[in-house]
């Protein structure tokens, strides 16, 4: 949750709102000099930004090929192979932060209560919007969760 509130900022600015935290603008060059991925428009971007929040918490330092998988199909396939799938009709009152979310070509992350954090979700959208408080419903149809073993 720590690595949330700077990485992110605490409230939904908006779409197209893409100017990152200093916090994660760091992240994502140090990610970068490794040859890990950083997404599109030098991180913002949702996959990006759930994959440095895992790896850089220390959550899963494994997650998306240990930082140096790819997008948000790559994501979930990985999550797939090495994570419990929670499926699509979940009840959120079962979610654990660090759980994530994908639906067609976006992933989230699911932070809880946070103090000073807007929503119990975190995300970002390729070159739209920074990572921030997310608006994503948590059980919409096409969502389908996944949780560390």
């Amino acid at each position: 949750q720590a690595t949330t509130l700077q990485y992110a900022w605490p409230e939904f600015k908006g779409k197209g709102y893409t100017t990152r935290k200093k916090e994660y603008v760091d992240a994502i060059s140090t990610a970068a000099s490794k040859g890990m991925y950083i997404g599109g428009c030098n991180g913002v971007d949702c996959g990006a930004f759930v994959t440095r929040l895992l790896i850089d918490s220390g959550f899963d330092t494994g997650y998306n090929h240990s930082g140096k998988g790819g997008p948000t199909g790559t994501q979930e396939a990985w999550a797939k192979n090495n994570w419990e799938s929670l499926g699509n009709n979940i009840d959120a009152a079962t979610l654990k932060p660090g759980d994530v979310a994908f639906s067609p070509g976006h992933s989230f992350i699911f932070v809880g209560d946070i103090p000073g954090f807007g929503a119990k979700i975190a995300s970002a959208s390729l070159c739209s919007r920074a990572p921030m408080a997310g608006w994503e419903k948590i059980t919409a149809s096409n969502t389908r969760w996944y949780r560390k073993r």
